[in-house]
């Protein structure tokens, strides 16, 4: 029996418990921990954490006491049922910002997501709506809220906006949320805004309509130079077809004209995104998308963000309905569907990060729950970490993505371009070996603990010197300094 110190246990450990402390058998950390395991393991709902914890028994009791044996499925749903979301939602805030210290230069997309099985229509609960943001550069959900019964997106994005630290960031949001609230708010954080524009603000919407066309077909003649730019990109994959233009216009006058009282905060651009898809032998389709922005971006700045944006539907919303089910789970009762769905956003910021083991998260999660080798291996370091050029570059020293405190040139290097190339065709990449593992390291940048080098499980750890996060999967294991 071993009580290690992980980072569920510093995070994790000011959530108030909601139990009567006499009749507590289990301790809420033990609780959190095995939810947690279970779900990067393959659990989808509380039966399945029962049935994970029994099987690992033997091996959840090298780093937890469990001095209450195996909690029971109602004991998880009571305790998820009653733990305070907003607390617990503090404590998955304090543990994203030990992984991602700064979104400087990342572009952050905030998009929501309905919990279909979350309802009780006998009780007249309606399903369960969360709104996430996703940082594309880090590839980690930095946080998400509840929406309020009768309520939407509207409101749930100000209370999303308030608790992230985005200063140097780049938000992107659907139609929705394009309201001159939400912009101002995330000006007043230090971010800058990409925001679609549809008929839910018909007159603007006319008019940037009109504007284009316009000046389409003049071919931006009456445009003052510099003001305006275009970028083009071809896409092909899975039997599509697709083409993406792109314009920009910055030109202060028309920008004056458009937003005359100033009501959109730092409105610096207008953008059009024209689509052509063609699938088979169908005929070609297109689509036109408008959008405000906050900063003078290029053309090619612009397409990077808009296509990022993406990132939260395919690897986020997706992710859970296919591989963690989500939509399909039935916990509802109390909060548990919120706190259930904290959890997910955990297991889901971990099993990317892992590089020791190629394959789909599913796959990833059977191996997990299969080999404990694999569940207790201590992450894998020297893995480069995902580059995110800034859109916008302000300063001399803006002009490089920072992650981890390591500094990397805006442009892909060429050894990772000969990697994707590699890969591309079908060939095996080389990959860079691993430094060599360090022989003493102290302080709070420590990313290997004495507990590690001895074989311990130490769930995600903090390393303010660079997260171990970074480089963790379910090894869940970074050390807890």
């Amino acid at each position: 029996m071993h009580d290690i110190p992980t980072s569920i246990t510093q995070y994790f450990a000011p959530l108030p418990d909601p139990r009567v402390a006499h009749t507590k058998r289990h301790r809420l950390l033990d609780i959190l921990t095995i939810a947690l395991c279970a779900v990067i393991c393959g659990a989808d709902d509380f039966v399945g954490m029962v049935t994970f914890a029994e099987t690992k028994h033997a091996w959840l009791r090298t780093f937890l006491p469990l001095p209450g044996g195996i909690p029971c499925h109602d004991t998880f749903g009571r305790v998820f049922a009653a733990l305070d979301p907003e607390a617990f939602q503090a404590c998955f805030l304090a543990w994203v910002r030990a992984a991602v210290p700064s979104t400087v230069g990342q572009v952050v997309a905030i998009d929501g997501k309905t919990l279909c099985g979350a309802h009780a229509r006998g009780r007249g609960q309606a399903a369960l709506h969360m709104v996430s943001a996703w940082a594309s550069g880090s590839r980690l959900v930095l946080g998400q809220v509840a929406v309020a019964e009768k309520s939407n997106e509207i409101t749930a994005i100000p209370a999303l906006l308030r608790v992230l630290d985005l200063a140097g960031a780049t938000v992107t949001i659907d139609a929705l949320g394009c309201q001159t609230a939400i912009a101002a708010r995330i000006v007043a954080h230090g971010a800058d805004y990409i925001l679609a524009l549809k008929k839910n603000h018909p007159t603007l919407h006319e008019e940037v309509e009109a504007t284009f066309t316009r000046e389409r077909k003049e071919a931006f003649a009456d445009t003052p130079p510099g003001t305006w730019d275009y970028c083009k990109a071809v896409g092909k994959d899975h039997g599509r077809l697709e083409t993406r233009q792109h314009w920009v216009l910055r030109d202060p006058g028309l920008l004056a004209y458009l937003n005359p009282t100033g009501a959109w905060a730092n409105l610096h651009a207008i953008a059009l995104v024209e689509r052509q898809r063609q699938v088979g032998d169908h005929p070609p389709t297109c689509e036109r998308h408008y959008y405000l922005l906050s900063a003078p971006l290029s053309a090619q700045a612009f397409a990077a963000g808009v296509r990022s944006h993406w990132g939260i539907e395919n690897r986020v919303h997706w992710l859970l309905d296919v591989t963690f089910s989500e939509d399909a789970c039935r916990v509802r009762a109390g909060h548990a569907a919120r706190n259930f769905a904290v959890i997910r956003h955990l297991a889901l910021n971990l099993l990317p990060q892992d590089a020791t083991r190629t394959g789909s998260l599913a796959k990833k999660r059977f191996t997990a729950a299969r080999d404990d080798t694999y569940l207790s291996t201590p992450p894998r370091l020297g893995t480069p970490p995902h580059i995110c050029p800034p859109l916008r570059c302000n300063r001399p020293e803006e002009r490089h993505g920072t992650v981890d405190n390591v500094v990397f040139p805006t442009a892909v290097d060429a050894r990772e371009g000969a990697h994707r190339r590699l890969l591309r065709d079908g060939r095996r990449a080389h990959r860079p070996p691993a430094p060599a593992r360090p022989a003493d390291v102290t302080g709070p940048g420590a990313a290997w603990h004495p507990a590690v080098r001895e074989g311990s499980v130490v769930l995600c750890g903090d390393d303010r010197n660079g997260p171990a996060v970074r480089h963790a999967c379910i090894n869940t294991l970074g050390t807890a300094s």
